[in-house]
């Protein structure tokens, strides 16, 4: 038997290294494809989910099967704001009854200011008024459409509902109040009558006479100019709604400005003069020496009846109790930049 030389052992290892690099080949294309595969899977994985992103997209923005969102309802008094509060004829609104099953109005509608107005029926009281709402809750109610308010101090002797309008700083409501001798069934007139006047209201509300030349539309708190307010309320003092068509001024005193309608100005004797210098006079009475308080009223322009639309300016100030005339002073002032700041009437 031949011996392997040296020579047969080296083409061996040869062999053994090939086969040892060939090995590690397949095992490196192996893992490559492998690779390649988990790529492709995850390629077409992303797709897929970018694909069910596009269709949920699509089936959120345009609702897929599913039904269209409601969009809110919409308030049908919102456009009501304060001028147009102001306007309103309450009594006309409410000239037919509002609740059915008491029947006609025992006691007719009337009112003596803007902005109100008082009836009876049925053995009830009803009281209906343009006013602030402060004490007033939101219990998502509604009628026709319109929020309707819950007075949360009506006591026992009566119940209180609102329309909610526009939204006013501070807020402002159309109410009826309704007091009777059956207590039990107060809220229950109550709502029906507020359900009743909301459909009036929204249809469109009845406004008051003559009222493009009338006193009611304007608003008391932009008739005072900036430099009056200084010079005789206060520096950097802003004036409020009170009322419906009053506003009010607070400082060190109080001024407040009001519309009014009432009976035609009577002149009245102002008989005690205080010189003020430079020819400048105020004129009080006894009853206003001793008063923290001023009034001066003005006549805007007669109406039917012997009534006529008034401007009244009260300052109260217990500050100034040693000088009335400073008082007086400033009412006259503000009084007449009112009158200088209205329309002029025929």
């Amino acid at each position: 038997m031949l011996e392997q030389g040296p020579t047969g052992a080296s083409d061996a290892s040869s062999v053994d290294a090939f086969e040892q690099r060939l090995q590690a080949l397949v095992e490196i294309q192996r893992a490559s494809s492998l690779r390649r595969r988990r790529k492709r899977a995850l390629i077409g994985a992303s797709a897929v989910a970018a694909l069910l992103v596009v269709v949920l997209a699509g089936t959120a923005l345009f609702g897929g099967d599913d039904e269209e969102p409601t969009a809110p309802a919409v308030n049908p008094l919102a456009a009501l704001n304060l001028t147009k509060l102001r306007s309103i004829d309450l009594c006309a609104a409410v000239q037919d009854p509002l609740v059915s099953s008491l029947g006609e109005w025992t006691k007719a509608p009337s009112s003596t200011q803007w902005g109100t107005c008082a009836g009876e029926s049925g053995g009830y009281q009803f009281d209906f008024d343009i006013k602030r709402v402060d004490g007033y809750r939101d219990n998502g109610e509604k009628a026709a459409g319109v929020p309707v308010l819950e007075d949360a101090n009506s006591g026992k002797d009566g119940c209180g509902r609102a329309l909610f309008p526009a939204k006013t700083d501070p807020q402002f409501g159309i109410a009826v109040r309704v007091k009777g001798s059956q207590s039990d069934k107060l809220c229950e007139v109550a709502d029906e009558a507020a359900t009743e006047l909301a459909h009036r209201i929204s249809e469109g509300p009845p406004q008051l006479p003559n009222i493009r030349t009338s006193l009611a539309r304007q608003d008391p708190c932009a008739l005072v100019d900036s430099v009056v307010v200084k010079l005789n309320i206060g520096d950097q003092v802003h004036g409020a709604p009170d009322q419906l068509h009053t506003c009010k001024w607070i400082s060190t005193g109080t001024v407040t400005v009001a519309l009014e309608r009432s009976k035609a100005l009577t002149p009245t004797e102002k008989p005690i003069p205080f010189d003020l210098g430079g020819g400048n006079f105020v004129f009080l009475d006894e009853a206003e020496l001793g008063s923290p308080t001023c009034v001066r009223r003005a006549q805007y322009r007669a109406i039917d009846g012997g009534d006529a639309e008034v401007v009244t300016v009260q300052v109260d100030n217990p500050t100034l109790a040693e000088h009335p005339e400073f008082r007086c002073l400033a009412a006259q002032v503000v009084l007449q930049n009112v009158l200088d700041n209205l329309p002029q009437v025929s």
